[in-house]
């Protein structure tokens, strides 16, 4: 009979999203009972002495007492959070694949090893903007381009025409089109992603060569398309350029560590930057909108062909803008 975790949380929203989330990868050792009415929750681990805990630090220090001799972790909203009560703590806003890690490691008083390892999955990092000619675009393969500095990064663009990075199609492992290809047809993705190789730092898959083929993509297909290469090369982050696509917004978004949501300052820009942050918030909850950054990004340089594109942003004031980024990240 597997072991029983209580789960309890203040935001019944992100409770609900972490019990069905959680067990989806096969092996996960515990059955989650999820509760949302404090005096249910206490009964129930009054009745159960045998049984875990997982609830917010808040709640858990109002039941001490009635929790004193239950396992627990808490649910920080601090990242650097060490737990209270000698009881660990785990940060509640990171990708659901490292928070599933963290939590077991935690009930199993065992230390992480962040050394990445084939076979794991990928830290997700969305760029997401209601706005056109906000610098999306070379955002995305600027942050893509100095993180693979310090790690293996895989760069994806949601986006049927992506301007900037369309010319240096040489420089990627295939384009979209084809990895959706080879998923609908069973095939295996060939000698771009398997192995150890000697590919970059930077792995790129250019746009699709069609837009319909972006259309008519489904989400969970694209999904296992990061998820193969990912394991396959190691990839320790996933940068996503999520497009326009609602559809790929509702798929990816509750899955990113990080969502910068890219900016103007005019009254318009501004008034589409709220109204998708209340989209966001009324359809994933708290916990997706509180990871949405909003960012005002530097222009880029006027005179930059597509060629010399991706490399020139790097030294500009969109470059060190980034680099500052990254290091708060880290």
């Amino acid at each position: 009979m597997r072991k029983v975790i209580a789960v309890y949380d203040e935001d019944p929203v992100y409770a609900e999203n972490l019990v069905r989330g959680l067990p989806r990868e096969e092996g996960f050792p515990y059955e989650l009972v999820l509760f949302t009415d404090t005096e249910r929750f206490l009964a129930f681990v009054n009745e159960t002495p045998e049984c875990m805990v997982l609830t917010d630090p808040d709640s858990g220090r109002a039941a001490k007492e009635e929790l004193r001799t239950h396992r627990k972790v808490y649910l920080s909203d601090e990242q650097d959070h060490a737990g209270t009560d000698r009881v660990p703590a785990v940060y509640r806003y990171q990708p659901l694949s490292k928070l599933r890690r963290a939590i077991l490691l935690a009930f199993s008083g065992e230390e992480e090893n962040v050394t990445p390892e084939r076979g794991s999955k990928a830290a997700l990092i969305a760029v997401v903007s209601p706005v056109g000619r906000c610098g999306k675009t070379g955002f995305s393969g600027t942050i893509s381009k100095l993180l693979s500095q310090r790690e293996r990064v895989l760069f994806l663009s949601l986006a049927c025409w992506a301007g900037l990075y369309e010319e240096s199609v040489q420089d990627c492992i295939g384009d979209l089109s084809d990895y959706l290809y080879a998923c609908e047809t069973g095939r295996d993705f060939g000698d771009n992603c398997s192995g150890d190789s000697d590919l970059p730092k930077l792995l790129r898959i250019a746009p699709v060569s069609m837009p319909e083929d972006l259309f008519r993509a489904d989400p969970e297909t694209i999904r296992q398309i990061i998820d193969r290469i990912s394991e396959k090369q190691a990839i320790r982050t996933a940068v996503l350029d999520l497009g326009t696509d609602e559809r790929m917004m509702r798929a990816f978004l509750p899955l990113a560590g990080e969502i910068y949501v890219p900016s103007l300052r005019d009254r318009v820009s501004e008034a589409k930057t709220s109204a998708f942050l209340d989209w966001v918030r009324r359809t994933f909850g708290r916990e997706v909108h509180e990871r949405c950054r909003v960012l005002f990004l530097p222009e880029p340089p006027r005179f930059m062909n597509t060629e010399d594109g991706p490399e020139a942003l790097l030294w500009s004031e969109l470059g060190d803008y980034t680099r500052r980024l990254i290091g708060e990240m880290h």
